[in-house]
């Protein structure tokens, strides 16, 4: 996960990768390169994953984010969406990369 990606800053501590023990490292890809290299490793690769998920998943996820809205708007929107609905997950979120020990 990235933790300097946008919806990291913007929620902050409500941001929900911040839900140990499920996760117990964040890492930006600056970082987690520089990590990696201090420990003699070279980044060959990297980029992000796309990744989907169910509506039911995403209303999950958004349940506790609407209560900025009132009660009854929020739980109207999230019935609007179908359970079985396949949504991009927002990347920006995921990273990847790839290194290699240097000779």
């Amino acid at each position: 996960w990235n933790a300097e990606s946008l919806s990291a800053r913007l929620l902050g501590r409500q941001w929900h990768e911040y839900s140990p023990p499920s996760v117990v490292r964040w890492f930006s890809p600056t970082n987690l390169g520089r990590l990696c290299e201090s420990y003699g490793f070279q980044k060959i690769a990297g980029g992000r994953p796309s990744k989907w998920i169910s509506g039911a998943h995403a209303k999950s996820l958004l349940s506790y984010k609407l209560t900025r809205f009132p009660l009854s708007l929020g739980k109207h929107l999230l019935r609007m969406v179908p359970d079985k609905l396949r949504l991009p997950y927002p990347s920006e979120d995921l990273f990847w990369q790839l290194f290699k020990k240097s000779a």
